[in-house]
């Protein structure tokens, strides 16, 4: 955004004094068009139409000599002595642009030491363990926090591992097909006492969520898909949502399929096109 410069007695100047206001109005509006674009105070005929003024109003101020004629339209009196050169804005956003780079590069620098710092142990040595958990930690964030902090959830089965200790040779997949085998639907849904539909449910909608949801596209070790699944459904349990699809029904709560959710976003995006194709927007 640039600014343009007016002398706060302008009002008062003998120049000013015989105008009218479309004609004031239009000296101060071109000044404003020409510093936007910085065309250095030259003003083409076509700003006329621009600014929705009449040729009377620029003959007005050519008279008045706040304007003079060119070849190609006119050009406003003494334009670079109160407004700063197109190239004086170059000059200051390169400069701006520079520091803003050299800026970046010192962030990156102070942050790249303290992750150092956090990794390696007081006594100086590598942690190799404790830095691939950090990384681990830093690019799986839970996607659905509990909303009640307050609340303590009843454990998943298995302790604070549960779902396997994480292989990090194993190669990154996107959330499988058939997540839960029939043991573990039975070991949570024995643990968290519902049905094992209940389980399938939860599944479901999980699979949902990393598939054409929020998450989709998201790549993670099998250990690490089998360990959010878990405390998905903790969270379920914990809010009194870990019921099976007919006791959903029952209790009002929906149900939401893929299907339903990738026709939901094929039609958002449908509407998004036709309003572009609207505002002429390619």
């Amino acid at each position: 955004m640039s600014w343009v410069r007016v002398d706060d007695k302008a009002w008062s100047h003998p120049k000013f004094a015989g105008l009218s206001g479309n004609a004031v109005r239009l000296w101060l509006f071109a000044t404003c068009w020409s510093a936007g674009h910085e065309t250095d105070g030259k003003l083409p005929k076509v700003v006329l139409r621009i600014l929705g003024a009449a040729p009377k109003d620029a003959a007005a101020l050519v008279d008045a000599g706040l304007w003079h004629k060119t070849d190609d339209g006119w050009g406003i009196h003494d334009f670079l002595e109160y407004q700063p050169s197109a190239a004086d804005n170059r000059t200051r956003r390169e400069a701006k642009a520079q520091a803003g780079r050299a800026g970046g590069v010192k962030s990156g620098q102070a942050r790249a030491e303290a992750k150092t710092k956090q990794v390696l142990p007081p006594d100086g040595s590598k942690n190799e363990a404790g830095a691939s958990g950090l990384v681990e930690a830093k690019r799986t964030p839970d996607p659905d926090p509990d909303p009640d902090p307050d609340h303590t959830p009843i454990p998943p089965p298995g302790g604070d591992d549960a779902g396997g200790s994480i292989d990090h040779d194993d190669p990154l997949l996107p959330c499988p097909s058939r997540l839960a085998g029939d043991e573990l639907v039975q070991e949570l849904a024995n643990h968290y006492q519902v049905t094992l539909d209940a389980i399938r449910q939860a599944e479901q909608g999980f699979k949902t969520y990393w598939t054409v949801g929020g998450g989709a596209g998201r790549r993670f070790r099998r250990g690490m898909w089998l360990r959010k699944f878990r405390t998905r459904v903790q969270e379920l349990h914990a809010r009194g949502d870990l019921r099976s699809s007919t006791e959903a029904e029952s209790t009002g709560i929906r149900t939401v399929t893929p299907e339903q959710v990738a026709a939901r976003k094929a039609r958002d995006e449908a509407a998004k096109l036709e309003a572009r194709r609207k505002l002429g927007i390619a």
